[in-house]
């Protein structure tokens, strides 16, 4: 009696279809893991960019007949309300995505605070608060009018 053969795959397709797939995967993981980390950034500096602009409607809105800051730290940003973060009420803490860093805050008043008054857009002080992973950086502006712009450096 003889035996039919049934349709399959070979041992030598099924080795190379791994091969093929391993060395895919080799040339395209540290792409996605570049892409990845780099993304952490974006999306910590869109946050912090619409938080600050949230701040800034607060104040312009007068809820609560407030003043409404911002104050940037390393691993870290504050919301408050008050004219300054040590007499703030109401604090938010908001930590940026694992690995992300605020590396450099570079404000007119050489503080670490922005502040909106009451009925005003425009901030008390107006800089550059730069983000990064250590190889994608992202800048956050505050000019004097209180436009908000998020930029990759």
């Amino acid at each position: 009696m003889l035996k039919k053969k049934l349709p399959a795959f070979t041992m030598i397709e099924i080795v190379i279809v791994i091969a093929i797939f391993t060395v895919l995967l080799v040339l395209f993981l540290p792409i996605a893991t570049q892409q990845f980390t780099a993304n952490r950034v974006k999306t910590s500096a869109s946050s912090m960019s619409s938080d600050v602009y949230v701040y800034q409607q607060k104040a312009y809105n007068r809820i609560d007949g407030e003043s409404y800051g911002v104050s940037f730290g390393t691993n870290t940003y504050t919301l408050f309300t008050g004219t300054s973060l040590g007499a703030g009420t109401n604090l938010v803490i908001v930590d940026l995505a694992q690995n992300v860093t605020i590396s450099n805050v570079n404000l007119d008043d050489a503080s670490n605070e922005i502040v909106f008054s009451p009925g005003d857009l425009e901030p008390s002080t107006f800089g550059t608060i730069t983000m990064t992973d250590g190889s994608t950086s992202y800048n956050l502006d505050v000019n004097a009018e209180g436009l908000i712009d998020t930029y990759k450096l």
